[in-house]
């Protein structure tokens, strides 16, 4: 039976985040022989909005 896991991160730390080292294990648990994963990123969306020109 193949799944699909949707993963939900939000954290703006990539790297030393509890939550995505967490969720790293419960996917890879999860997952199995069909890794079916939609990563989304909540703050790569920050990132983008960060970029934009300040109003002066």
């Amino acid at each position: 039976m193949s799944r699909t896991i949707l993963r939900i991160d939000s954290s703006p730390r990539r790297d030393g985040s509890v939550s995505r080292d967490l969720t790293d294990r419960i996917t890879a648990r999860l997952a199995g022989d069909d890794p079916r994963i939609l990563t989304r990123d909540l703050a790569a969306a920050h990132a983008a909005v960060d970029k934009l020109p300040r109003a002066a």
